[in-house]
């Protein structure tokens, strides 16, 4: 399964979802966008939900994550997408179900140019695949997940989960406000 939230996501959602190709449910939690984000959504799936925006991502995880019908959960942004070649390493580690998270290797883009880490993080890797038989969310940004049983598990490989951080001054001054 694949949980999306998205608020006016038109420009990248698309190019996400179209990444998410081996999911057979995909979760769309829409905070009341204004442009075509919703039906873009709904050329992929008819599990949309509108609901009112909340704070932050992990509050929303934490509160939809029981609409998804598999045990293996995938949270990505909207703004974010999977190398084909990566899915090949996703789909090899979720047949064991000894494992209670995946992180993959995570690229950052300005303008179509490759960054070394944002403001936020230099971190080079993103814990986005969860064994819902492990872990459960809660509403935290420290720490988002409590595991239950299982180990934690990172795909080494020279392909990426991308992220669109931003795209321009005005939109980099945006998202600090926002996350500030």
């Amino acid at each position: 399964s694949a949980l999306i939230v998205t608020f006016n996501e038109e420009k990248y959602l698309k190019r996400c979802l179209k990444s998410l190709y081996f999911c057979d449910d995909i979760v769309v939690i829409d905070l009341g966008s204004k442009d075509n984000s919703i039906k873009i959504a709904s050329k992929f799936t008819d599990n949309i939900h509108v609901v009112p925006r909340l704070l932050f991502v992990e509050s929303i995880r934490e509160k939809y994550y029981s609409y998804v019908k598999n045990n293996w959960l995938i949270c990505i942004d909207p703004d974010e997408y999977l190398d084909k070649e990566l899915v090949l390493n996703i789909e090899e580690l979720i047949k064991n179900d000894e494992i209670s998270t995946i992180s993959v290797p995570w690229r950052f883009y300005y303008k179509n140019r490759i960054l070394k880490g944002t403001l936020w993080s230099r971190r080079q890797y993103k814990e986005i695949i969860f064994n819902l038989k492990h872990i459960k969310f809660k509403s935290s940004i420290i720490r988002p997940i409590i595991i239950s049983k299982g180990k934690r598990e990172k795909i080494r490989s020279r392909f990426f989960l991308n992220h669109t951080w931003f795209e321009s001054p005005a939109q980099l001054k945006e998202k600090i406000e926002r996350y500030a």
